[in-house]
């Protein structure tokens, strides 16, 4: 089996042809309908090899009913987070990321330290008031 990346090349080299009008004005509307399909087929049966039937339908039926989200990385992975208490210490940690992270991405949870750092350093003149929290939510 082809993979994503051979199928996807292809799809998109027919796609840019300059003479992809020339040949595509040449077929019958059956025949540009199965060219299309055979490549969203193929591509589709590429992404999800190995993936049970029982598990797409889950997948879809959540992605449908808007239940489905995707996370900024897999659990476990690390992440650079604020310190409990910022105004004692002003320096970010390495951690892994956890599902209880979501709410917290792009506040005080950052996939890169710099990206951590910076967001704290903005916020840094703001701490020992009560307006840190408040920073925090306008600064998604």
């Amino acid at each position: 089996m082809r993979d994503i990346k051979e199928i996807k090349a292809e799809y998109m080299d027919c796609l840019n042809c300059k003479s992809a009008f020339d040949c595509l004005s040449a077929m019958s509307e059956c025949q540009k309908r199965f060219n299309i399909e055979h490549y969203h087929f193929e591509y589709l049966r590429a992404i999800t090899a190995d993936i049970p039937l029982s598990e797409l339908e889950t997948m879809c039926t959540a992605w449908k009913d808007g239940r489905c989200v995707v996370l900024p990385c897999k659990v476990g992975d690390t992440v650079y987070k604020f310190p409990p208490f910022p105004e004692e210490d002003g320096s970010v940690y390495a951690d892994w990321f956890e599902y209880n992270d979501i709410p917290d991405f792009g506040k005080t949870v950052f996939l890169a330290r710099k990206a951590a750092e910076a967001a704290l350093e903005r916020l840094a003149p703001q701490f020992g008031s009560n307006q840190t929290e408040a920073a925090l939510e306008t600064d998604q």
